[in-house]
């Protein structure tokens, strides 16, 4: 008994530790570059099940602005940091970022490899283009970056012969993860790949807001983007290029399987996109605002409910919190925030399934109560 035990406990432990992911300079072409010239990474963590992996891609936002100078700005003061060049990157993963879905004890996840593609440009992985600005030149090349590190995964770590490939990332990552889905799947033709986007259905309202993707989207648009995403038709329609970028539009093109996951009152989208100051205490909001936030949440809900009505085979976690970027944080397993709380399905949970069980019938998890009546996540505001 005590040898079981001990074993038990080893185990625990070493599943519970978590393992340095090294950081690696991938050695691309001049068109493949950071911001600042600098040739982008990967963190690569290799797993147990050899034929199973999971491509995450960092989300920080795009180099946001009301006019291309703004956007240049932006991202020119981006470039002499972390989420602008591979200069700044630290040799490992933080430990303290190894959650959620990076965790090695993570019911799913854990034993696979783990690729972490860092962002290095400020272009939701859209953009093909450099720009001169300020005695610089600004490289806004995630396309081939990404189309680069594929392939280095292919030649490197036989990626093309992975029985299953899961595309996620969070925020922007999550944009990316929706623009690269069939990409994806016709360079692996063998192998099923699927996305889980987390945190990046974006509605383009209010005007102002809208007005700024639509100067974003005419500002990165670009010829080679054909080659990663040629089934969105938005790219040949006058200045629409940027709904190719926002899943409310391009859901339709997208030929892949995916999970969405993500909070009905995105707490981020509050924040910066509405510029509401109660963002993450609602209890403090004012009765005319609660109401605009409560009315947000259920015309996002109406929205998704609709798309994914549409798609009987996409799974999705949508839950009455005020949250962004979940799957890589520890909240995506908390037994706090389930769907419906009756029945106490975390995202973790609920994701496992629809990886595993290719039939589950119920795969869209829609949190119906609102804040406050959800009182796991209205404490959360106090």
């Amino acid at each position: 008994m005590k040898n079981i035990l001990l074993l038990t406990f080893l185990l625990t432990l070493s599943f519970s530790q978590k393992t340095p992911i090294p950081f690696t300079i991938i050695d691309t072409p001049e068109n493949a570059r950071c911001l600042d010239g600098s040739k982008p990474g990967i963190y690569y963590r290799p797993g147990e099940h050899k034929r199973n992996t999971l491509i995450y891609l960092e989300g920080v936002g795009n180099c946001a602005g009301p006019t291309v100078d703004d956007i240049l700005e932006n991202c020119y003061q981006r470039s002499f940091t972390l989420i602008g060049s591979s200069k700044y990157r630290p040799s490992f993963f933080n430990e303290s970022e190894i959650e959620g879905i990076f965790r090695e004890d993570d019911k799913t996840f854990g034993r696979w490899n783990l690729l972490i593609i860092p962002t290095c440009e400020g272009a939701t992985y859209a953009g093909d283009a450099s720009v001169q600005y300020k005695n610089t030149t600004l490289h806004f090349r995630a396309q081939r970056m990404l189309v680069f590190i594929f392939n280095y995964m292919i030649k490197n770590y036989q990626l093309n012969l992975n029985h299953n490939v899961i595309l996620s990332g969070s925020s922007a990552g999550a944009l990316g993860a929706y623009q690269y889905a069939n990409y994806l799947q016709k360079i692996l033709p063998s192998t099923d790949v699927r996305i889980v986007p987390d945190s990046g259905f974006f509605l383009d309202s209010p005007e102002p807001f809208q007005q700024i993707v639509q100067v974003f989207g005419n500002f990165i648009k670009n010829d080679h983007y054909k080659t990663i995403f040629p089934e969105c038709k938005y790219q040949t329609i006058g200045s629409d290029f940027y709904k190719c970028i926002l899943p409310k539009y391009s859901w339709e093109f997208i030929q892949t399987d995916a999970f969405i996951i993500g909070s009905l009152y995105d707490n981020w989208a509050l924040q910066y996109i509405y510029q509401i100051p109660c963002y993450n205490h609602f209890d403090q909001c004012d009765p005319e605002t609660l109401q605009f936030i409560l009315s947000y949440g259920e015309t996002y809900k109406m929205l998704l409910s609709n798309i994914l009505s549409k798609k009987p085979n996409w799974g999705s976690w949508l839950i009455s919190c005020g949250f962004h970027d979940l799957v890589q944080t520890n909240w995506y397993s908390n037994r706090n925030f389930t769907i419906p709380s009756s029945f106490k399905y975390t995202g973790q949970e609920s994701l496992d399934q629809w990886i595993n069980y290719r039939f589950l019938k119920s795969k869209q998890r829609i949190d119906q109560v609102p804040y406050p009546n959800n009182k796991n996540c209205a404490y959360q505001y106090k």
